[in-house]
Order: C-alpha cells, then structure tokens, then sequence
C-alpha cells in the first residue's frame, strides 16, 4: 500500500512523540542496549504518533524501526508515504530511509548490544544482527506497555468512542 501517512495530533495521542522516544531510550539505557528493533506497526504508530491506512480498519503504516539510546530513530518505508507536513511533524530526531537500507543500518550495529523481541519480530533480524556482530539480546517491544498504559487524554478519546459505538450498537439492536 502506498498511502500517505498522516499526523495523529497531540489532543488525541496526549504525549508528544520527542516525550515518548525519550521516556523508551532511558529504558533502553538503562537496560544497557544501544538499540531496539520495533516491527509492529501499531508500536511504529503510537512512538511516533503518526497513522495511516495500509491495513483496512487499522490506522497504521508499514514500516520498521530502530529505536536507538539517545531517543533518535530509524524509520523505514517508502519515500513518498512521508508527505513534507509529516516528515516537519517527525522532526529531526526521526532519521526517513528506504526499506531497502534496513539491513545496512543494522549492519551498522556491529559490535553493539540490539534488543530484538522475538515475540514479535523476524527471525531475520537477530540473524542478520548476529551475523554482522551486533549482541543480540531478546528484549520485549519497548513500546508494549507504555502503549498499554493509557494516558488521560486518550483515557478520555476511549470513553468517547465507546459512548459513540455503544449508541450505534444500541440502535442497530433495537432495530
């Protein structure tokens, strides 16, 4: 899918995504990794607060991305899925690469302690961090919990939704 991804605001996502990168690398730091791996897409979309239409009736984009201890991250996908207002919106701490560059970037991790959750990641990623060095260490996806752990604003954005569906499911019933 080729859809363009687009910015998922502020006054949804209740953190901003400098907020959130920084909050995961400290954990990262302090856990002694370098750099995670992140290929859940829903994991992609909440760290950077961005959403997109490549899965029907899922708000997410395609991509991968490596998160690194000083909050920086490699994000990769498609160019032209980056539209200039998204691409501002990342800001300088989110480096755009092709898909094409991901084995390059990890080969770059030579020497390095990569947290790779095997629970939802690629086997492809351990072994080609492996093979170019890098210390594998099976950690889970740094976005996990914290996307679980819902923040007020979208605390509120759920009792929202669940009043506006639970309406429609009332009428759809009493018909």
């Amino acid at each position: 899918p080729m859809a363009p991804a687009f910015i998922h605001p502020l006054d949804h996502a209740g953190e901003s995504a400098t907020s959130k990168r920084t909050r995961l690398a400290q954990g990262l730091a302090d856990a002694g990794v370098a750099a995670a791996v992140i290929s859940d897409s829903a994991s992609i979309a909440w760290l950077l607060n961005i959403r997109g239409s490549d899965i029907p009736c899922t708000p997410v984009v395609l991509a991968f991305a490596i998160l690194y201890a000083d909050s920086t991250v490699d994000l990769f996908l498609p160019a032209e899925k980056i539209p200039p207002a998204v691409q501002a919106w990342l800001g300088a701490g989110v480096r755009l690469h092709t898909p094409e560059a991901l084995e390059h970037r990890l080969a770059e991790l030579t020497g390095q302690v990569v947290g790779v959750d095997p629970a939802s990641n690629a086997v492809w990623f351990s072994q080609t961090l492996a093979r170019h060095g890098a210390q594998v260490r099976p950690l889970p996806d740094p976005c996990l919990l914290p996307k679980a752990c819902k923040n007020p604003t979208e605390q509120d954005g759920m009792r929202t939704a669940h009043l506006r569906d639970g309406v429609a499911l009332c009428r759809f019933l009493h018909w």
